[in-house]
C-alpha cells in the first residue's frame, strides 16, 4: 500500500464519527506549488473519504490560493501571519453552510485561520478543522 493510502485510512478513521459538514475543502495549494509537487497532499488524505463517504461533499473548486507564499517550515509565527495575508480566494456561494479545512500539519494554524476568515467572510456559518498532525 502506498504511504498516502495509510494515512489517509488512519485520517478516514479518526474523522468518520465526526459530524457530517456541508464541504470538506482540502487546503488549496498555489497553483506553482502545486504543478512542482504534481499533487495536493490535504486532496490526498482525503482518498477513504471519497471511495467510502459522501463524494459530493469534497469540493476543491471552492477556494485557490491566489498569493504564492513562501515555504512555512523556515519561518517564524509572526512571520507565518503575515506571509499568508489575502492568499486565498473563495470562488463559490457558501453562505450558511458547515466546511471542513483538511490539512496535512498545523503548526501555528496561520494557514487555516486565514483559510477560515475567508470562508466566514464569504457567509459560512461554521469552520471546522481537520488535520492529520498538529505540530
Amino acid at each position: 500500500m502506498q504511504y498516502y493510502k495509510l494515512l489517509a485510512k488512519l485520517f478516514y478513521n479518526s474523522t468518520i464519527n465526526a459530524p457530517t459538514p456541508d464541504i470538506i475543502i482540502p487546503m488549496p495549494l498555489h497553483k506553482s506549488k502545486l504543478k512542482s509537487r504534481g499533487f495536493n497532499q490535504a486532496e490526498k488524505l482525503l482518498f477513504f473519504h471519497r471511495v467510502f463517504a459522501n463524494k459530493n461533499i469534497i469540493n476543491t473548486r471552492i477556494a485557490t490560493r491566489i498569493k504564492e507564499t513562501e515555504s512555512h517550515s523556515l519561518l517564524t509565527k509572526h512571520h507565518r501571519q503575515n506571509n499568508i495575508i489575502y492568499a486565498f480566494k473563495i470562488l463559490k456561494n457558501i453562505k450558511n453552510l458547515h466546511i471542513v479545512i483538511v490539512d496535512d500539519i498545523v503548526t501555528t494554524g496561520s494557514t487555516c485561520n486565514e483559510l477560515a476568515k475567508a470562508l466566514k467572510l464569504k457567509g459560512a456559518k461554521q469552520v471546522d478543522i481537520w488535520c492529520l498532525m498538529r505540530a
